[in-house]
C-alpha cells in the first residue's frame, strides 16, 4: 500500500499527484456504492499491486506487442506470488478480471476527464468507452473534492486491506 500510495498515475502527466494508490480508493468507494461482492472488490484491491515492484506503465505502452507481452509476463508471476502470500487461489484475478477491467476503464475515463494532462486525454481518446454517465459524474465529484496526501491514501488502503482480508 506504500509504494502505490506513492506512485503517480499516468507517469505523472496530471494536473495534481494523483497516485494509483488513490485510484484504487475511488475505484474501490465506486465498487462498494455499487454493491459489489467483497471477492470483486478485492479483485480490485489487488488489480494495480503488481505496479509496486514494476512501476507505473501507461496503458499505451502496455499496448506495444512486444513489451505488452512481456509486462504482462511480469505481472502475472507478481500476481501469483501476491495471491499465494494471501491464500488465494492462483485463479482468483482471473475469476474476476471481467469486473476489474470493467470499473478500471471507468476509472481510466473519469480521470482522464479531470486530472490527466492533454497528452494523456489525447492517448486516452481512440479508448473511451460508454458508461452510467451518473456513475461518471459521481466518481468524478470524489476525485476532484476528496485529495488526499500519500499518507492518507496508504491509511485508506490499509483499511481496506483489513475489512476485505480478514
Amino acid at each position: 500500500a506504500k509504494c502505490i500510495s506513492h506512485l503517480c498515475r499516468f507517469n505523472g502527466q496530471v494536473d495534481r499527484f494523483y497516485s494509483v494508490g488513490e485510484h484504487t480508493l475511488h475505484g474501490l468507494a465506486m465498487m462498494q456504492y455499487m454493491r459489489l461482492s467483497i471477492p470483486q472488490q478485492r479483485a480490485f484491491w489487488l488489480h494495480d499491486m503488481p505496479e509496486a515492484v514494476l512501476g507505473e506503465i501507461v496503458r499505451p505502452v502496455k499496448r506495444i506487442p512486444v513489451i505488452g507481452e512481456e509486462f504482462k509476463k511480469l505481472e502475472f508471476a507478481e500476481f501469483a506470488s501476491m495471491l499465494a502470500e494471501l491464500g488465494l487461489s492462483p485463479n482468483f484475478m482471473d475469476l474476476h478480471q471481467g469486473v476489474v477491467a470493467l470499473y478500471d476503464n471507468i476509472m481510466v475515463a473519469v480521470e482522464v476527464d479531470t486530472i490527466a494532462d492533454d497528452q494523456v486525454r489525447e492517448l486516452e481518446k481512440k479508448y473511451r468507452m460508454n458508461h452510467d454517465n451518473a456513475l461518471h459524474n459521481w466518481v468524478a465529484e470524489r476525485i476532484l473534492t476528496c485529495e488526499l496526501d500519500s499518507f492518507e491514501v496508504e491509511w485508506e488502503l490499509m483499511g481496506h486491506f483489513r475489512r476485505l482480508f480478514k
